[in-house]
């Protein structure tokens, strides 16, 4: 239910309490931005936007503050709200002055260009086919100075992409160019590329929607990303009812 829930079932804290955004909040942000990630560039000064910033700041300290932090955000079980975490950690990031990367490791869904309103054309097994490339395919945020490393179609149709040699070179070239690199990965439980995905990144954060996933459910997604070798900070929970960030 809350952050104190999460200490206590899981042993792992709830490192921010996303607030859930009602409608009515989208009054006066034009249409096509009408959503949380839109929300916060367009509220910059809100208890949404400063969630974000919290969470910014708990991915560093939790990776010892290092200059060059690869983050993995991912969920136990689907429709957890992940990758609208993925894209607001990303902006946050970007308007607080970082040098930004955003790679869309979930190769099924592909939401991140849909939400960012672009269209790509090449995507990440183009990028680790030929690294060259990769000026060609990354593409800017329209409401920040980030960038996106898209998944398209083609991306979904070979092998494990996401745990070959190429793609730890990709996120390593990335590493050195970018001050903050955000990987959307698929649900732990759902697709097993998501744990290789995970391993990858200097940390993760799993996201976890509020008084509606199971306990079990992320537990197990803790423990199978930490017995491949990847490191979990903490949970995002996700979807809080104000009333409960308040008590």
């Amino acid at each position: 239910h809350g952050a104190s829930d999460a200490l206590k079932k899981l042993g792992r804290r709830a490192l921010v309490s996303i607030p859930h955004l009602r409608t009515g909040s989208m009054r006066g942000i034009a249409p096509k931005d009408r959503h949380p990630a839109g929300y916060l560039v367009a509220r910059p000064m809100s208890a949404y936007a400063e969630t974000y910033r919290v969470l910014r700041k708990a991915v560093m300290q939790g990776d010892g503050l290092r200059s060059n932090v690869v983050v993995a955000i991912t969920s136990a079980v689907p429709d957890e709200g992940k990758t609208t975490v993925a894209l607001s950690l990303a902006r946050a990031a970007a308007l607080a002055g970082q040098r930004v990367a955003l790679v869309d490791c979930d190769l099924r869904r592909r939401n991140l260009a849909t939400l960012m309103r672009l269209r790509p054309e090449l995507g990440l097994s183009r990028a680790i086919d030929d690294p060259s490339s990769l000026k060609d395919i990354v593409l800017r945020d329209p409401q920040t100075e980030a960038v996106l490393v898209p998944a398209v179609a083609e991306d979904s149709l070979g092998g494990d992409i996401l745990g070959s040699p190429g793609m730890a070179a990709l996120i390593e070239t990335l590493r050195k160019s970018f001050d903050f690199v955000v990987l959307d990965c698929p649900p732990v439980l759902a697709l097993a590329d998501a744990i290789t995905a995970s391993v990858l990144a200097d940390t993760t954060v799993v996201v976890a929607r509020a008084d509606r996933t199971p306990a079990r459910a992320i537990r197990a997604a803790v423990n199978q990303i930490e017995s491949a070798g990847g490191f979990v900070v903490g949970l995002a929970l996700n979807c809080v009812q104000p009333n409960v960030v308040g008590r």
